[in-house]
């Protein structure tokens, strides 16, 4: 069978997916993929539900670059917190020279190894299950982006407790593409830091201005 983006991609997330989790947080992975779903590639692709709400833990999110080895390699992190840590930038990881890049399976030009990476740890409001969501793509690392800016500011205000969202397909028209669905995070409330579980889904009065993710 041809090799296609989708399935060299899919590998690599599917060999990388456990390693990354444990370098965030003790969580179950979690990825947005092109059918639009939330699935959990170690749990046979079981998908989390849109509308699931989560309690966004902003402080412990983690960024950086990975690079995959030969196929049934371990891939290679260089992540940090991005609060309070300090991720790598690309050229501190070497290897800047594009002549010198291995060749891609799937359109034949030499690629840069390292991929930029976002993690961000998410925590059930109804069991404390933590999960960990992880984006190589430009969409994914842009909600991610938002989310996490948005995440900060709140707790500038209010730094007892943690956003909770609901997990959301959003979506925008491309010229070549068409529909091209993207994840999206939708504020739904908030949660004491000490006790997920015991979140406020209201945004009534906690609020004094909109913050969408």
């Amino acid at each position: 069978m041809p090799l296609t983006k989708a399935n060299v991609v899919t590998t690599q997330l599917s060999n990388g997916m456990s390693y990354l989790a444990r370098h965030s947080s003790t969580g179950i992975p979690v990825r947005f993929n092109k059918e639009g779903k939330f699935i959990l590639p170690t749990e046979g692709d079981k998908e989390l539900p849109e509308g699931t709400q989560l309690a966004v833990i902003w402080d412990q999110a983690r960024g950086g670059y990975q690079r995959f080895g030969a196929k049934g390699e371990r891939p290679e992190y260089r992540v940090d917190l991005i609060f309070g840590g300090k991720p790598p930038t690309r050229n501190e990881l070497g290897g800047i020279n594009e002549s010198e890049w291995p060749i891609s399976d799937f359109s034949g030009e030499r690629e840069d190894p390292w991929k930029e990476v976002q993690m961000v740890p998410l925590q059930s409001i109804d069991d404390g299950q933590v999960y960990v969501f992880s984006t190589m793509s430009v969409t994914g690392l842009r909600a991610v982006a938002n989310l996490l800016h948005q995440a900060a500011r709140m707790a500038a205000k209010d730094g007892d407790n943690y956003p909770v969202i609901k997990l959301r397909c959003g979506g925008y028209e491309h010229k070549k593409f068409g529909w091209v669905k993207v994840p999206a995070f939708e504020r739904v409330g908030s949660a004491p830091n000490s006790d997920i579980t015991t979140a406020v889904t209201s945004l009534a009065g906690d609020m004094d201005d909109e913050i969408p993710f």
